[in-house]
């Protein structure tokens, strides 16, 4: 009787070891369907994880603006408030502009780069009075952004 070499125990005649293609094409379906269903909700996690960074340089900035409304009584740059506008985030995903007046301002903050393809809250934006406010790609307004 012939054995084994790898368990020492006497082959069977017709006995199967290891996996059929179909059996190995079946476990590649059905990696491919889960990885299909996976990878776009990971995606949309990540770009709405990358909403803070907006949020964060928005906000700062418009403390920054408010903090030049009580030493100059102006939110403009001619009156000596020197806030650098635009710029982008620090990890580059978003570019931050600011439109003032002397008593008004709105402070966008416009995805870039890989954050560009956030067609849904594509641009942020608040105001002197706090209001909050967010536009698509296409530049209508869009709501769950903030």
């Amino acid at each position: 009787m012939e054995t084994d070499a790898v368990s020492r125990m006497p082959m069977q005649a017709g006995a199967q070891r290891g996996f059929t293609l179909i059996e190995l094409m079946m476990a590649v379906v059905v990696v491919a369907i889960l990885a299909s269903i996976a990878l776009p909700s990971y995606e949309a996690s990540v770009r709405k994880t990358r909403r803070t960074e907006a949020r964060a340089a928005i906000t700062d900035t418009a403390q920054r603006l408010e903090r030049c409304l009580t030493q100059f009584a102006s939110y403009e740059a001619a009156a000596g408030c020197t806030i650098p506008t635009p710029y982008n985030t620090t990890g580059g995903y978003y570019s931050v502009d600011a439109v003032r007046t002397a008593s008004t301002f709105t402070v966008t903050a416009t995805a870039r780069g890989a954050q560009a393809r956030d067609i849904a809250c594509f641009r942020l934006s608040v105001t002197q009075s706090g209001q909050k406010s967010a536009q698509t790609s296409g530049g209508v307004a869009a709501t769950g952004c903030w």
